[in-house]
């Protein structure tokens, strides 16, 4: 059995939510605004399986306290809104427990602000369809905590290079002078330690990892002690991807993230040629799991899915932009006739200067 988590207005009643403006709990209908710790929490017990035709037993119901309303969620889904009213909804089940984040890092991005982003993103793109710059379809834009574990590891790094200086002067012969170039080998060793602290993974399958990834870095800096009450108004999942399942995927990026500085440590040479390299790894605290902001666009354009993600924090957009076939082809026309009629009028200038000539 769960608890469904609602929180409510101390001077009002009404439903409250976590406003990344103020930083604070803030209710749309006296505009008050107080602390996470302020706010009435309201619970109900309250989980059933979902029962149908097609046995979708990945989906869970539960009744929202404030219409009476069925909710219909996804087995991972952690927070979410009343599709009838419109009032959020926690669900403790997922957010308690070995599902209980360590830390969660706020929204500092609105909604506001982060369709405001995506326009700007969309200015100078000539070929993107013009439903995509839609106001309505810019209301489709969804906030989710994504889960993440973050990993603290020292890297152990061994590297063999074969470097050369070369050098090169002039000697005098019979018939004038030649060139000889003299090449010095050196075996080079290197061995070096490299900290890698806070390295997030994204732990929701159904999030693209590549995405995920792009939209970095977070600041952790600014990560606060878990609480139920940031959730309020936003989407949340749980994780479904343990810290072990991604370990090889962390040690793959720290092995990119230390190639370079260990490289880099190999100057003065002519020619560098690494000859061989060994990186071990060494996790200097426990994975912990953190919930990350993230804004999410996703939209169908000629049967195909565009999905765009900015980090709720920074405000970084990453996402592949569609083009309009029509749109390439009147403007390639346009662009040709202009060409053309450039060229036509230099032609003339030139045949008229000419024949002043």
């Amino acid at each position: 059995m769960s608890s469904i988590i609602q929180y409510k207005c101390p001077h009002c009643g009404g439903r409250v939510e976590f406003s990344s403006e103020a930083q604070k709990m803030k209710c749309p209908f006296c505009d008050s605004e107080f602390e996470t710790d302020e706010a009435i929490i309201e619970k109900e017990e309250k989980s059933e399986p979902v029962q149908n035709e097609e046995n979708h037993t990945d989906l869970k119901t539960y009744i929202c306290q404030s219409c009476g309303g069925e909710i219909v969620t996804e087995e991972n889904t952690s927070a979410t809104a009343c599709p009838f009213c419109d009032n959020p909804i926690i669900l403790s089940e997922n957010v308690t427990g070995h599902f209980a984040p360590e830390q969660i890092i706020p929204f500092k991005i609105s909604k506001e602000e982060a369709k405001k982003l995506l326009l700007e993103h969309y200015k100078d793109k000539p070929y993107l369809p013009d439903n995509f710059k839609d106001e309505n379809h810019l209301d489709e834009i969804k906030g989710i905590y994504v889960p993440y574990w973050i990993y603290n590891v020292a890297a152990t790094i061994c590297a063999n290079y074969e470097c050369r200086r070369n050098s090169t002067h002039r000697r005098q012969a019979r018939d004038g002078y030649y060139e000889v170039t003299d090449s010095a080998v050196y075996d080079v060793m290197r061995k070096g330690v490299l900290q890698f602290k806070n390295v997030p993974a994204d732990a929701s399958k159904k999030m693209d990892d590549k995405m995920m990834d792009s939209i970095e870095p977070f600041n952790f800096n600014e990560a606060k002690k878990f609480d139920t009450s940031y959730l309020s108004g936003f989407a949340a999942d749980k994780y479904d991807e343990s810290s072990r399942d991604l370990e090889m995927r962390v040690k793959h990026r720290i092995e990119d993230g230390s190639r370079v500085p260990m490289d880099n440590t190999v100057a003065g040479y002519d020619i560098k040629h690494k000859m061989s390299s060994n990186i071990s790894f060494a996790q200097t605290r426990a994975p912990y799991y953190t919930l990350c902001p993230v804004w999410l666009l996703n939209t169908d354009f000629k049967g195909t899915n565009y999905r765009f993600a900015i980090n709720g924090q920074t405000g970084k957009i990453v996402g592949k932009l569609p083009s309009d076939p029509k749109k390439k082809t009147k403007l390639f026309f346009r662009d040709f006739a202009i060409s053309g009629a450039i060229g036509i009028a230099a032609w003339i200038i030139l045949q008229l200067i000419g024949g002043a000539l």
